[in-house]
């Protein structure tokens, strides 16, 4: 369950973060087994510990 909804990220915010555009944290989520997302209807929010476990996953 959802602490907060400060815990959850744009992908704009994701992408910034990250430093790549938006539309590779799109490709990110579509990947089987890639970045975890969740959809409220047509907005999509990523939590920040999703984020954290997907960058560690692609450091190994």
């Amino acid at each position: 369950m959802i602490k907060s909804i400060e815990d959850l990220l744009t992908i704009p915010e994701v992408a910034e973060h990250c430093r790549v555009g938006e539309r590779t944290v799109r490709c990110w989520i579509a990947q089987p087994g890639g970045l975890r997302a969740i959809r409220i209807g047509r907005l999509v929010r990523i939590r920040e510990s999703d984020l954290r476990h997907f960058l560690r996953q692609r450091s190994r």
